[in-house]
C-alpha cells in the first residue's frame, strides 16, 4: 500500500488462492504481462483500463477472449483494423538510416 491505495511495482500487490493482481498507485497496471491472473482468466491492463495491443486482453482457460483497446471493448475486426493502422503507422515513421562500413 502506498497512501491507503494497493500499489507494489516489482510484482503482484495480491496474491491469493492462485489469483494474482497487479497495482499501481490504487490501479490495475501491468505492462509486461497480465494484471489480473487467476484460474480461468487472464487480463491485461494499463493504468486501471482494460488494454492489450497484442492480443485480446481478457483470456478465458475455454479458449474464449475479449479485445479491448485503451478500456473500450472492440470486436476482433476492429481490433485486426486498429492494430494494421498503427503498425502500419509505426512503419511509416520509421526512416531507415544510412549505413557506412
Amino acid at each position: 500500500y502506498v497512501k491507503g491505495q494497493l500499489h507494489r511495482e516489482d510484482g503482484p500487490a495480491v496474491e491469493r488462492d492462485n489469483q494474482k493482481e497487479w497495482y499501481v498507485k490504487g490501479q490495475l497496471h501491468r505492462e509486461d504481462g497480465p494484471a489480473v491472473e487467476r484460474d480461468n482468466q487472464k487480463a491485461w491492463y494499463l493504468h486501471g483500463r482494460r488494454h492489450r495491443a497484442t492480443g485480446p486482453a481478457v483470456e478465458r482457460a475455454n479458449g474464449k477472449g475479449e479485445y479491448w483497446l485503451s478500456g473500450e471493448r472492440v470486436t476482433p475486426r476492429q481490433f485486426r483494423e486498429q492494430h494494421a493502422a498503427l503498425v502500419d503507422a509505426l512503419m511509416r515513421s520509421v526512416t531507415p538510416e544510412k549505413v557506412s562500413f
